[in-house]
């Protein structure tokens, strides 16, 4: 009696746990993305191993949308073709902005271009 108690309970967890991972693998495959090209990206500057990107207008309401229209969503940022961030959205991002503080360093080399010089 007991062991099967014991393995009605094992199954019940079992059927919990594969619930529950099937349901966070369709949120990542269900992620949505912005592709920030080079249309969309004014300029960017190098700082403490971080990348600031200033967006066109373009680029900042192409955020904007997709971040207001995901909220509570996770969205996957790609600039230039790399990957750059992953966040879960909780407001809208309404910015000309975009910090970018692990970036890759396929990313670094992409956005050599559009790298301006401070004082």
């Amino acid at each position: 009696m007991l062991l099967r108690l014991l393995v009605f309970t094992l199954a019940i967890i079992g059927m919990a746990c594969s619930t529950q991972s099937l349901q966070v693998h369709a949120q990542e495959s269900n992620a949505a993305s912005i592709d920030l090209t080079g249309d969309a990206i004014e300029a960017a500057i190098l700082s403490d191993g971080a990348i600031w990107l200033k967006l066109t207008p373009s680029g900042s309401n192409q955020m904007a949308t997709t971040t207001r229209d995901n909220l509570g969503n996770r969205v996957m940022v790609h600039v230039l073709g790399h990957k750059a961030l992953s966040l879960m959205v909780v407001h809208e991002i309404v910015s000309d902005r975009l910090v970018i503080k692990s970036p890759s360093q396929d990313l670094d080399k992409a956005i050599e271009p559009y790298l301006v010089e401070t004082r």
